[in-house]
């Protein structure tokens, strides 16, 4: 006869959990980052901090970080997903294109 751990205590007692990764460069407050910083958007890649600007969606009027992209592409940020952003420690690099496949490349890599 053979009795398992689920037949004494049924259900596992221990769950593995994924790990998230924390970085140390996530940018957790907008006035933490300074003009022409260099940042890391988790879906976009590397981009270039040029301000802010408040942007009316819905009649809804939303503060959002402009951050700009290879081609001058630009894409607006809305401060409450910050948290999407980390800084990029080199202060010189090449823009990556907005929705283009080299940084999901680069990113799939490192995983």
């Amino acid at each position: 006869m053979v009795i398992s751990e689920t037949d004494i205590f049924g259900e596992r007692l221990i769950v593995n959990r994924k790990r998230k990764n924390k970085s140390k460069n996530v940018i957790t407050d907008a006035l933490s980052i300074e003009l022409d910083d260099l940042v890391i958007h988790m879906d976009h890649g590397i981009g270039k901090f040029r301000g802010f600007e408040l942007v009316k969606a819905d009649n809804v009027a939303h503060e959002c970080l402009i951050l700009e992209y290879a081609e001058n592409s630009r894409l607006f940020l809305p401060v409450e997903n910050i948290n999407l952003l980390s800084r990029y420690g080199q202060s010189n690099s090449i823009l990556d294109k907005l929705g283009g496949v080299a940084w999901q490349k680069r990113k799939s890599r490192l995983n």
